[in-house]
């Protein structure tokens, strides 16, 4: 039988791949093995109870369903995507949001799971809220904490904020727990706060007011008027703090100018790649790789990584169909919700327990049309989280039969989930060892140590998916290095060398063809090999696919000036001065051009 240990530890594993997707902040980055890899030993445990129990329930609500469509679907785009590595590593942590709900919904009575869990992340999500205080107050800057930027602390702080405001407001909870929720309230809107976020602030108090009104009835007036008062000192004091910090005297400002036209052209660009390719998209999690081509000169300041409007980038990555789909589950999350909550009177405590957590995931929903917090692993978990507390709760307003069903086939189905599981674990850890091996092989290069280059490259291969391009387009640029002190080498070491280094970044284009990098490692290879038109060719290619690769941009100016053509050499460079760049590149790019500036303004006398 299912029993209270198998739930407990669960919950534990739940929380502990939240705890650790924290730190998770991109593709290349490692955190997401060990949480994914927390939720996958969650599921065989739930498989386990399964096939011991001969009354396992899966749930089967219309939301459910739309959900895992919208899931099969990027699943799908995975086989015409352009760039494997990368998509398959989003899809990884797309997947964590239906499997934490699996871990938590399926088996038995899930009561004490969910509970668990939801109080777990409370608990969490406060401490996150005193983090960023201490991170505001220590440094004078915008709280971001272990996560890539303000914004998405601001999502992820919203998702403590909205439950503990429902608990701590609602006379039907019990004082303990309105107390501590009530603590936790007032660090996540601290935490909310620090993050200066605009449209962090804003998804939160549309959320709050729908909270406020659904709870009309049951609010406790005197634990609501002492929150209100508690806000409005935390608002007055980080006031106050811009006496020292003036960044948060502009907190209710609009927008400036500069930024509204920044993003604007972020989305500008977005559907430009949608109107490119509208029915399959560039691949899932490759905006980044493509939007470069697309970027407007001197209006876009951000590094380009997001769409920073996740419907907006599933359209661009996947296709037209993924943000329909994705519409469609919300209006089926919208419309349980209503359901369960004409189904109760007014003063139900079941009420609280519904809006809950549905207003935590509004929040979300609004916020994630100016920010990326759907590609978030840490941020998909927790509303995993809340998606299971939301479903349960309205599972026990509506009748049991639109909620969950039994497992038609016990033992079938329990050992396929078993199966797909497994799968995700080792696609999982064969990303996660290759992009490690990856990682050594960059920091041996670094420090000179060569034979242990080459041997965590071929670890990389050997444990890394085969569509992993970075091994590929490392091994052939430590060739182009060697190859540039071709006296050292006998002409057959050089022709092999040369031959291996174009076999490489033959292979590398196919598994990322919008990489500039390696355009830039075959125009390097061109001029070793005397064709310096091929090189000239590439270059170009290369900066069109992106025009912020400084190294391409720089070499191709060097070859302009031996060919005698300073002036366009001049002009190549000064458009490189409209894209961000580092001061480094910035001062070596002016450098250059003070330096050829004579010669591109004589030729242009004479060739006008």
């Amino acid at each position: 039988m299912h029993s209270k240990k198998t739930d407990i530890f669960s919950a534990l594993l739940v929380l502990t791949g939240f705890v650790t997707a924290l730190f998770f902040t991109g593709y290349a980055n490692l955190f997401y093995a060990p949480a994914l890899l927390c939720l996958v030993a969650g599921g065989i445990m739930g498989t386990i109870s399964a096939l011991r129990r001969p009354d396992t329930r899966i749930p089967t609500g219309m939301a459910v369903i739309l959900l895992f469509v919208f899931w099969f679907y990027m699943t799908v785009s995975l086989t015409w995507t352009s760039i494997p590595f990368t998509s398959l590593v989003t899809w990884l942590v797309i997947t964590s949001f239906p499997l934490t709900i699996l871990v938590l919904l399926t088996g038995g009575e899930p009561e004490r799971r969910i509970r668990l869990a939801g109080a777990g992340l409370l608990f969490f999500l406060a401490a996150l809220g005193g983090w960023a205080v201490f991170d505001y107050l220590t440094t004078g800057a915008r709280a971001s904490g272990p996560l890539p930027n303000p914004n998405t602390l601001a999502g992820l702080i919203n998702l403590g904020l909205i439950p503990a405001l429902a608990v701590s407001m609602d006379k039907n909870s019990p004082k303990r727990d309105a107390f501590y929720t009530a603590f936790g309230a007032f660090l996540c809107f601290a935490g909310l706060l620090a993050t200066e976020s605009r449209g962090g602030l804003i998804a939160a108090l549309i959320a709050v007011l729908v909270l406020l009104f659904v709870l009309r009835h049951a609010l406790d007036r005197k634990r609501t008027a002492i929150l209100l008062v508690c806000g409005i000192f935390l608002l007055t004091f980080f006031s106050w703090t811009a006496h020292r910090d003036e960044s948060f005297a502009d907190f209710f400002a609009p927008q400036t100018e500069a930024n509204v036209a920044a993003r604007l052209s972020l989305w500008h660009a977005a559907g430009e790649m949608i109107a490119d390719h509208p029915l399959i998209g560039t691949g899932l999690g490759t905006f980044f790789r493509y939007y470069p081509a697309y970027r407007a000169p001197d209006r876009d300041n951000s590094a380009g990584y997001w769409v920073h409007n996740d419907p907006l980038q599933f359209a661009a990555e996947a296709g037209l169909a993924a943000p329909f789909l994705f519409y469609t589950f919300l209006v089926a999350v919208l419309w349980r919700t209503i359901r369960a909550l004409r189904a109760l009177p007014p003063d139900s405590p079941l009420r609280g327990e519904i809006i809950a957590p549905f207003c935590a995931l509004l929040a979300i929903a609004i916020h994630t049309h100016a920010t990326f917090h759907l590609y978030i692993l840490s941020i998909l978990i927790a509303c995993a989280v809340w998606f299971a507390v939301w479903y349960r709760a309205t599972a026990r307003a509506l009748p049991e039969g639109v909620s969950f069903k039994e497992l038609p086939a016990r033992r079938v189905t329990p050992i396929l989930f078993a199966g797909f599981l497994c799968l995700f674990a080792v696609m999982t850890i064969t990303s996660a060892a290759g992009t490690y091996f990856t990682l050594q092989a960059k920091q041996a290069i670094q420090s000179g140590r060569t034979a242990d280059f080459l041997a965590a490259l071929a670890h990389a291969r050997r444990y890394g998916p085969a569509t992993l391009p970075d091994p590929e387009v490392m091994e052939a640029g430590f060739y182009i290095d060697l190859l540039q002190n071709p006296d050292f080498f006998t002409s057959e070491e050089r022709q092999a060398m040369t031959d291996r280094a174009g076999l490489l970044l033959a292979d590398a284009e196919t598994h990322n063809p919008a990489w500039a990098e390696i355009d830039h490692k075959q125009a390097r290879l061109a001029l070793i090999l005397g064709r310096p038109d091929d090189a000239l060719s590439a270059w170009e290619t290369a900066l069109g696919k992106d025009p912020l690769h400084a190294k391409s941009r720089l070499g191709l100016a060097a070859l302009l000036m031996r060919q005698g053509a300073p002036a366009k050499a001049y002009d190549l460079l000064e458009q490189g001065l409209h894209y961000p760049r580092s001061q480094a590149l910035d001062k070596e790019i002016r450098t250059l051009m003070t330096q050829i500036e004579p010669l591109a303004r004589l030729q242009k006398i004479h060739q006008p």
